[in-house]
């Protein structure tokens, strides 16, 4: 499950922003359990590369979609988007990003004190004495990656959150199901 939760999001690139609409977001609500349960069963075809630490999600993107083509699975992947309601591969990233990054920023705002708690947290762990320069970065990388994900929620467009708050339960059930350990 985590490989799939890994393609969705070398999927889910930041391209140009188009505002996110009902139609789309209706479509999305609609189409993930399919999606998903094909990514499931295809999971095995996908060879497993992990981006690298800060890539870019343009980076992520092209490698995501290399993983799909070099599968020989992105044609199929592209006929149950369009299927599904999305005009490309490429739109239904766009689309799972803008979804996914209202509903992180949605759940941020209850969570400000994190933010600041973990932005003090990463102070300390570079000025902390005698720990093991390896573990020392291991968590700086982590902490960074986590304000990262956490600033590009912050980016998510009102009218998104707006959209995304009016189906919240449906969106976070879909999501949710992304976590079943959780």
């Amino acid at each position: 499950m985590r490989r799939i939760n890994a393609l969705m999001i070398l999927l889910a690139a930041a391209l140009p922003t188009q505002a996110l609409t009902s139609s789309e977001l209706g479509a999305w609500m609609t189409g993930m359990p399919e999606i998903k349960n094909w990514l499931d069963t295809h999971q095995d075809q996908l060879p497993e590369q992990p981006a690298a630490p800060g890539s870019s999600m343009e980076t992520v993107f092209q490698q995501g979609v290399e993983q799909l083509r070099g599968a020989g699975l992105y044609g199929d992947f592209e006929s149950l988007v369009r299927a599904k309601g999305f005009e490309s591969v490429e739109r239904w990233s766009v689309v799972s990003t803008e979804v996914t990054r209202a509903f992180v920023a949605i759940e941020m705002e209850k969570e400000a004190a994190s933010v600041t708690e973990m932005q003090n947290q990463l102070q300390q762990v570079k000025s902390m004495p005698g720990m093991p320069e390896e573990q020392r970065q291991a968590m700086i990388n982590m902490l960074e990656q986590s304000l990262g994900m956490i600033k590009e929620a912050q980016s998510a467009p009102s009218a998104d959150k707006e959209l995304v708050r009016s189906h919240l339960e449906e969106v976070r059930g879909i999501l949710d199901s992304d976590n079943p350990e959780e």
